[in-house]
């Protein structure tokens, strides 16, 4: 089952803590593994709190910067609809692109970047059949892409919409920890 393009959802019963009520947007996963953003835990900085010797476009510059996960935690990584492409995007599902060239900075700079976009430091990555043994333990479940998830909510809301988008309530849901993944 090839999820990239959807959601990971992280059960009560995960065990790691970085990734405890995370929501993970899968930007590929194939036979060489699998990898993933972490879309709703901010670093604390706003893009102008980050690069403080730029100057960004009034609708940019607090908009919150993400832990996408442990690897490569400098890497930055932009996700945004495929309206356009840069030099080093990929197309990461249904109408959305991962970019990770400074091109992209620079034309966010000049007001020219996508219409709406996530900017991550780092990624999840997960080997060969690591992330379905994950699955098959009942650590994440799959939901569906949605775009409004993905770029127009606050990150506050978004691991509890993915859970209503399968048609889970949020509370009964993290009231299972200990029972979810033990069954």
């Amino acid at each position: 089952m090839d999820l990239t393009g959807q959601f990971l959802i992280a059960a009560p019963s995960m065990q790691d803590p970085r990734f405890q009520e995370t929501l993970i947007y899968m930007i590929e996963h194939g036979k060489d593994g699998a990898t993933g953003i972490v879309v709703n835990r901010p670093i604390g900085m706003t893009l102008q709190s980050l690069f403080t010797q730029y100057s960004f476009p009034r609708k940019v510059e607090e908009m919150p910067v993400f832990w996408g996960g442990p690897v490569a935690p400098h890497q930055g990584i932009f996700l945004h609809p495929d309206e356009k492409l840069w030099m080093r995007s990929m197309r990461s599902g249904p109408g959305v692109v991962t970019t990770v060239s400074v091109d992209i900075f620079d034309d966010i700079l000049k007001g020219t970047g996508p219409s709406n976009f996530l900017c991550a430091v780092g990624y999840a990555g997960w080997a060969v059949g690591q992330l379905e043994d994950e699955l098959g333990r009942e650590d994440w479940l799959v939901a569906p892409f949605n775009k409004e998830i993905l770029f127009e909510m606050p990150y506050q809301m978004k691991y509890d919409a993915a859970l209503a988008e399968l048609g889970i309530d949020v509370n009964q849901f993290k009231s299972m920890e200990g029972i979810v993944g033990h069954a």
